[in-house]
């Protein structure tokens, strides 16, 4: 951009407001545009699909811009999201004709990582902005997803931090050098937390133990507060986990797993919290016998119960996304439309509590008594909005008449002055004797009364000359004006009033936003588990036996991905037994396309569905616990005369610390051997 003695005085508001945001696409309100200039419009031309044109600057010569629609921005900002990219909003303050300029200021700064609006977000996906870091051999990480209000920290190996990421799959990722490593200094984290979430003390949330957490949990609040985000106690809940806790995935295990068909394969949830829930846990399997066995059990109860899965189904179809409704309520993003749909799950979570709790299983009793209603709220929003408000807060008309004495003082303002002025032409016929007088409006000159210059000598003396036509002269008088400030203004201010209402309401649902929030959670956690029991009822699954040992035997396994796309029955069901102690290996031989790679898959999938919960396609299960997985496969593409090939499933118990189970197969072409390891 050119030096600021080149630019005019709007330009150089241009400038001032890109320098604070160098990195960022800046959207500049002129009118009723946004515009995009410079470099900026260069990139944004070709992703948000308009135009590229270019304004003259006098001496500067010409600058590239494109621009878009200012009812529609939030439609072309999603583009740029989507690609990757920083928006920055910079409106206009103030209405035009105020100053010889207009007053602009950056209002908002989108991310991909910080967004809350449903528009931006895929329902089942959480949207994690995530700070990460290492030291030595251990790593610190902070993931926030500001859309439902959540920050986790973990404090892990750093030879796992990047499958860690990898399940995380943030939307925006802050790491060394782009973000300097002074500002990951623990103790300013702490600072940050003490600050900004008044957490006094790392061990409050669990995060005593891990100092690189809490210095990558400081990043994050660094960064929230430098774009405008708004957060502090009780905006966002803290939690500390133990990766430890999970079996890590890396990306070559995801693909062989085929866990994004699988996900499709159970996900029948009702709620997008259940949705993130299933994919949550599916993507970070359970390691503790225990842990599994009461999920397993909540399971199993729900597969024998039909009539409660479908109660369960029913209370949850009108629950919503509560969990994103709340923190976009607290963040003060919410529109009208949106606190009507909070509303709505408010009134469903007692459904969902009653049906919930006719389970008997422990894992489902405990996540009843996390669900708290909110009566109270609920009925504050029923009170305050109609029943189908408009899409922009802009438009006015969300709030029920009766619930802000301001706002109806301002509505019957306005209602008796268009009456007035209504009753004005016949009013002032009869006063003037003049017949052919008329009351208009236009947008230029406002209301006025005209008469034509035959009758222009019967005009009272009060009426005040407007503008002058060619057969007709146009007037107002001062109650005229009175009223027509009134009019004109009170959409304005009905408009204005009701931001403050919608605000206000959402200052409310902050209040009650750590309850919600866990009452959220403890949902999507149940939607979740009924999402496992439909699917385990549909594929015929049966529930395995879990314990702490080494040992994997499976009696009629089924490959669950294959088995769908073939006819019922079709699959031929196979058995599996691994024994460190006594069955150690197991050599499988057939000719290509003969089911072997099956075989191998469906052993590791398996495994896998008891982690995360599931039950089992196959007749019976027991299965002991192992601490690592790796799933393998050979490639005969290079071989000049490929053999038929062999498998090897092999249980090694010194490997993972407490056994692993190995899916190998390789193929030596050479002579046409086989040799298997």
């Amino acid at each position: 951009m050119k030096d600021g003695t080149a630019l005019t005085p709007v330009m150089r508001q241009y400038r001032e407001a890109k320098e604070q945001h160098p990195e960022g696409i800046l959207l500049f309100r002129l009118g009723d545009f946004y515009e995009v200039f410079f470099d900026d419009a260069l990139i944004a031309a070709p992703v948000m699909g308009v135009t590229l044109t270019s304004r003259p600057l006098g001496k500067a010569g010409r600058a590239p811009m494109c621009g878009v629609p200012y009812h529609a921005w939030q439609l072309y900002a999603g583009k740029l999201l989507r690609a990757g990219h920083k928006v920055v909003i910079c409106d206009q303050l103030e209405a035009p004709g105020k100053g010889p300029v207009v007053k602009r200021d950056v209002t908002r700064v989108l991310t991909p990582g910080t967004v809350v609006e449903e528009s931006y977000l895929d329902p089942a996906r959480p949207n994690y902005l995530v700070a990460a870091w290492t030291r030595g051999g251990e790593a610190g990480l902070a993931a926030c997803d500001l859309s439902t209000g959540e920050l986790l920290l973990s404090q892990l190996p750093a030879d796992r931090l990047s499958a860690e990421l990898e399940r995380l799959a943030p939307a925006e990722l802050l790491t060394p050098p782009e973000v300097e490593e002074y500002r990951f200094d623990p103790i300013r984290g702490q600072q940050r937390l003490r600050d900004v979430l008044g957490i006094a003390y790392p061990a409050a949330v669990g995060a005593a133990d891990a100092p690189l957490a809490v210095g990558a949990a400081g990043v994050v609040l660094d960064y929230l507060k430098q774009i405008q985000t708004r957060v502090g106690p009780g905006l966002l809940s803290v939690r500390t986990y133990s990766p430890d806790a999970t079996m890590p995935l890396d990306a070559a295990t995801v693909r062989n797993l085929e866990l994004p068909e699988l996900v499709k394969l159970v996900d029948h949830t009702r709620t997008p919290i259940g949705a993130r829930r299933l994919r949550t846990w599916l993507g970070a399997p359970l390691r503790d016998a225990e842990s599994i066995e009461l999920r397993l059990s909540a399971v199993d109860e729900l597969v024998a119960a039909p009539t409660l899965q479908d109660r369960l189904a029913t209370a949850l179809k009108d629950v919503g996304d509560l969990e994103r409704l709340v923190s976009r309520a607290a963040q003060g993003r919410a529109g009208a439309r949106d606190l009507v749909a909070l509303r709505r799950s408010l009134e469903a979570i007692p459904a969902v509590r009653d049906a919930a709790a006719a389970c008997e299983a422990l894992a489902i009793r405990e996540l009843v008594a996390q669900i708290t209603a909110a009566p109270e709220l609920a009925s504050e929003l029923m009170r305050a909005l109609i029943e189908d408000p408009p899409v922009h807060s802009r438009d006015g008309g969300a709030i029920r008449r009766g619930y802000d004495a301001e706002l109806d003082g301002i509505t019957d303002a306005s209602q008796s002055a268009r009456d007035w002025i209504a009753a004005l032409e016949a009013s002032e016929r009869g006063r003037t004797g003049i017949r052919s007088l008329k009351v208009g409006f236009n947008k230029v000159f406002g209301y006025y009364i005209e008469i034509s210059n035959a009758n222009t000598v019967s005009v009272p003396t009060d009426y005040i000359r407007k503008q002058t036509l060619t057969g007709a002269e146009r007037y107002l008088t001062p109650e005229l004006k009175e009223k027509e400030a009134v009019v004109l203004t009170a959409q304005d201010r009905v408009a204005a009033r009701e931001v403050e209402i919608l605000r206000d309401l959402g200052g409310k649902v902050m209040e009650s936003a750590p309850a919600l929030r866990t009452t959220a959670q403890a949902i999507g956690s149940i939607d979740a588990l009924r999402s496992l029991a439909v699917a385990a009822a549909r594929e015929r699954w049966r529930r395995p036996k879990v314990n702490a040992g080494l040992i994997l035997i499976i009696k009629g396994g089924r490959h669950p991905l294959v088995e769908r796309h073939l006819a019922d029955g079709a699959f031929v069901a196979n058995d599996l037994e691994l024994d460190p102690d006594d069955h150690q290996i197991t050599i499988l031989t057939g000719p290509n396309m003969a089911g072997k790679s099956t075989f191998l898959r469906q052993a590791r999938p398996s495994d896998r569905r008891t982690r995360g919960s599931h039950l089992h396609a196959c007749r019976s299960a027991r299965r002991h616990q192992r601490r690592h997985v790796d799933l393998h496969g050979g490639d005969d593409r290079n071989c000049e005369h490929p053999q038929p090939r062999d498998a090897l499933v092999a249980c090694d118990p010194r490997r993972g610390g407490e056994g692993d189970l190995h899916i190998r197969r390789r193929l030596d072409c050479a002579g046409g051997r086989r040799i298997l390891a």
